[in-house]
């Protein structure tokens, strides 16, 4: 074990569960958990998320210490140290510490020696992200009748879609996932479509939000066996007296627990949001905004509203989300291109995909576990509401499992995205929409490479005619050049070059042309200094109507050539 002391406040809460179970926890305070002979407690850190009322403020993250049986405690005094890069990963460290360290529900990390478990014997459960999982809505009444402005039955709908509501928590994330995601009612005795009317024995007016929700919770603790309650997450609604302190909600990351300041859980663009903090998700981030990013319901997809923003998910959330995986593609630049289609998510969800080139996301690997993600931001349907960027292609960077998501662009027809060196390789990754096409399905055709490594050019338009492409790699030394003849009607060659091009020495060059396929061509390659040294490095690729015809390294020369299209006559 790592013995260290500690320094900073925060304030979390909360395992993630998979499944329809029961979280069922008795009224167990966490000093229930110690260790009799070493006076020791035994608890798992968890970060609280609160998203801001708008992006001109801060929104909160807290850190708070749980035990298995539910206990909770404040902790203070948290060192800079205990994560490498940025935040700590909620749910995934463990503390042992004094007994004598905990006074009044608050673990001073300052006030002795603390043990830092080995993160290989946490008991950490990633939740499926295709199941059911069972909603359980608490609306807090106070001792004096101080309550939520929306009444149970509105806040069932609101939320969960109980009566027909469009555009929901359930309803979003079932359409942005397939149907591969599903939430649904909460269980219980007393439990009305999903919500609990909870009263708790104080007055709540003017009293900050954690003590109001440290309140409910011991409530919570007391009834929960007792009425049976069947849940994965629970959702607590306080009333608008209640100060939240400029936030509308917060969330356990990799917890079961959210808490809304009153109208706010109506609003799908919060819930969505503030539940993907419990399925273990963080910020999608733009510039000096931590919530920037507002093609994605991880940013501040704002105006809130009761049915919308319609949106779901950047690149990077998507990817980890995995409800399209079977049209993921994940690429190494250094080692192959890429030219297809980015396919919009609404068509992707309405089985519109057919051919293996339409891809939903596609990750390309970088240095370090930093990799980009691009996805089509199709205006459509299940994203029909998304704020910014519509109809793009957006790139986001993020650097570990569920780590922040950061902006690095969008791209529409004609346009780049250029990262010099990438991942090391002395070579300028380029990304490039070609143009975007509005159909039967929606799409737009991007091309991907390192420049001067295997490079691929845009795909022609050829209507009846076909494409005839070609990739050649020069060495430092061969006078490479070649053309392209058609064969005219009387058997012999045409004059006229369809293609022509000396390179120089290490070029690469890629090109391609639109050609009548019922004709028949040459293509023809040759050293212009007629040496038969052949090239030491290189070569070079023929492709006609898609096939690869030719592939070769050019080993001998002084020429080589290759016919292709209709030379039967």
């Amino acid at each position: 074990m790592i013995v260290m002391k500690f320094q900073v406040v925060f304030t979390a809460f909360t395992l993630a569960l998979a499944g329809v179970t029961n979280c069922g926890a008795d009224n167990i305070f966490i000093q229930d958990e110690v260790d009799d002979k070493k006076e020791m407690v035994t608890c798992t850190l968890y970060r609280v998320e609160g998203i801001p009322l708008s992006p001109d403020l801060p929104g909160f993250s807290r850190i708070r210490c749980q035990t298995d049986s539910h206990g909770r405690a404040k902790v203070i005094n948290l060192p800079n140290n205990l994560s490498d890069n940025g935040p700590i990963k909620s749910g995934q460290i463990q503390i042992t510490v004094p007994l004598s360290s905990l006074s009044s529900g608050i673990i001073d990390m300052a006030a002795g020696d603390v043990d830092i478990v080995p993160s290989e014997t946490l008991r950490y459960a990633r939740p499926d992200m295709r199941d059911y999982y069972r909603m359980l809505v608490v609306r807090v009444t106070d001792k004096k009748g101080d309550a939520p402005t929306k009444s149970a039955a509105q806040l069932s709908d609101d939320i969960l879609g109980t009566k027909g509501d469009v555009w929901n928590l359930a309803t979003g994330y079932k359409r942005c996932s397939g149907g591969k995601l599903n939430i649904v009612p909460g269980l219980g005795e007393g439990v009305v479509d999903g919500v609990l009317d909870l009263k708790i024995n104080y007055v709540v007016a003017g009293e900050y939000s954690e003590d109001v929700e440290e309140w409910v919770s011991d409530k919570f603790d007391q009834i929960e066996d007792k009425l049976g309650l069947r849940y994965t997450h629970r959702m607590y609604v306080l009333p608008k007296s209640v100060d939240f302190n400029y936030v509308a909600a917060y969330a356990t990351i990799a917890g079961y627990t959210s808490v809304f300041h009153d109208e706010f859980s109506s609003y799908p663009a919060i819930t969505i949001h503030e539940i993907a903090h419990n399925f273990d998700h963080e910020h999608s981030t733009k510039g000096y905004s931590e919530y920037g990013d507002r093609t994605c319901t991880m940013g501040l997809n704002q105006p809130w509203a009761d049915d919308g923003p319609r949106a779901c998910f950047n690149g990077a959330k998507s990817w980890e989300f995995a409800w399209y995986s079977d049209r993921h593609l994940r690429i190494d630049p250094r080692v192959e291109n890429f030219r297809g289609k980015l396919i919009s998510i609404d068509d992707y969800l309405n089985k519109k995909a057919k051919s293996d080139d339409e891809k939903t996301v596609i990750r390309i690997e970088g240095l370090n576990d930093a990799d980009l993600f691009l996805i089509y931001n199709r205006a459509k349907g299940v994203n029909a509401g998304v704020n910014e960027f519509r109809n793009m292609v957006t790139i986001v960077e993020a650097r570990a499992y569920n780590d922040y998501s950061y902006w690095r662009g969008a791209l529409s027809d004609g346009e780049e995205y250029r990262s010099q060196n990438w991942n090391k390789s002395g070579k300028k990754l380029i990304v490039k929409v070609c143009k975007t096409v509005k159909g039967n399905l929606d799409y737009a055709s991007v091309i991907i490479y390192l420049n001067k490594k295997n490079n691929v050019p845009c795909p022609l338009k050829c209507g009846s005619d076909k494409e005839f492409e070609l990739s050649i790699q020069n060495d430092a030394v061969t006078k490479l050049r070649y053309i392209v003849q058609r064969q005219n009607t009387g058997g012999q060659w045409g004059k006229k070059k369809l293609m022509l091009r000396s390179l120089s020495k290490n070029e690469l060059f890629v090109d391609n042309i639109c050609l009548d396929p019922t004709r028949c061509y040459r293509f023809k390659i040759f050293d212009r200094e007629q040496k038969k040294r052949g090239l030491k490095s290189g070569g070079y690729t023929l492709r006609w109507m898609g096939d690869k015809i030719k592939e070769s390294a050019f080993p001998k020369g002084p020429r080589e050539v290759t016919s292709f299209g209709d030379c039967s006559t």
